[in-house]
């Protein structure tokens, strides 16, 4: 969100922003599961990373091997409405 918001954006304004942005946000920070599930929302998407290194390669990689397989599981699931959702949260 660093294109929108500053780097000291309050977490609740990143929620906020990117719920009007449609955007995911990525996270080692699990007060963004918090701001999210209290408020009843169901947007913005979130992916929470639990790391042991935050170095941005280690992160890439990680990243590079998970995101298809997201991506996969989703595209594989849909209702009957034929509309596409996650296995992980309805």
């Amino acid at each position: 969100m660093d294109d929108i918001l500053p780097p000291t954006a309050a977490d609740t304004l990143i929620v906020t922003t990117a719920q009007d942005a449609e955007r995911v946000i990525l996270t080692q920070d699990l007060d963004f599961s918090a701001i999210i599930a209290l408020s009843g929302k169901i947007k913005p998407s979130l992916i929470s990373l639990r790391l042991s290194s935050t170095c941005i390669e280690r992160v890439n990689v990680v990243l590079a091997n998970l995101l298809p397989q997201v991506e996969n599981k989703w595209a594989t699931f849909q209702d009957e409405a034929g509309d596409a959702f996650s296995p992980f949260c309805r």
